[in-house]
């Protein structure tokens, strides 16, 4: 019998809502990992040419940095569940504001059925999908970057489930110019995802911590 998820991959599969990336892509590249409820699942913005070759998430050299950095912080990236707000190849580029909204609500089913008590959301779409109660000012990494958001994820009987999505730059951002800045950003995240995954509890000062503010060009 086919397990919830094993559905709604098959339903992704057969996805032809955005015409671009369905011409565009070989493969929908639905996500890759344990399912164990209480875990970590990892999201980010759309798979490239590399992920859509393969049919998994985060490779080449982004994805490599990302996955020992995130080791480094004593987040073993085996035990992630890694998928993406947009599942289809977007050829390198940002997804689309319509792209994400035909994808957001199998995202959002994606954790329901999975659970995870902490989500770690690399980049600006992945965290605006599912930071529906941050502030409208929170548009960019910027401003999402060193926050926290609960979110709700529905399950039988009605009741919900919190989760704790965790904003961090992009895995790109780490093996660009000037990477130190956003390195370490990133292991600030890394361990915060950390400690909430094993028990710690939120506090004021991870919602209200002053924010670095020059991050160069082309930071969003």
């Amino acid at each position: 019998m086919s397990s919830p998820l094993d559905k709604l991959r098959a339903k992704a599969e057969a996805c032809d809502r955005c015409d671009e990336l369905v011409a565009a892509r070989s493969r929908v590249v639905f996500g890759d990992g344990p399912v164990a409820k209480g875990g970590l699942v990892v999201v980010g913005d759309g798979p490239g040419p590399k992920e859509d070759r393969r049919g998994r998430c985060f490779l080449g050299a982004e994805g490599k940095k990302a996955r020992a950095m995130m080791a480094e912080a004593g987040l073993d990236p085996a035990a992630a569940f890694w998928t993406s707000v947009v599942l289809c190849n977007t050829g390198g580029r940002a997804p689309l504001p319509p792209e994400v909204d035909a994808c957001k609500f199998r995202l959002r089913r994606t954790l329901d059925i999975l659970r995870p008590r902490v989500v770690l959301a690399f980049g600006v779409h992945a965290a605006r999908a599912l930071c529906v109660s941050a502030p409208k000012t929170h548009r960019t990494m910027r401003k999402l970057h060193g926050y926290i958001y609960d979110v709700g994820l529905k399950v039988r009987g009605n009741r919900q489930v919190i989760t704790v999505v965790v904003p961090t730059w992009p895995p790109r951002y780490l093996v660009r110019d000037g990477a130190a800045r956003f390195e370490a950003d990133c292991r600030e995240d890394f361990a915060r995802a950390k400690a909430l995954l094993y028990g710690a509890q939120a506090t004021g000062a991870w919602f209200c911590r002053e924010l670095p503010v020059d991050y160069g060009k082309g930071a969003r």
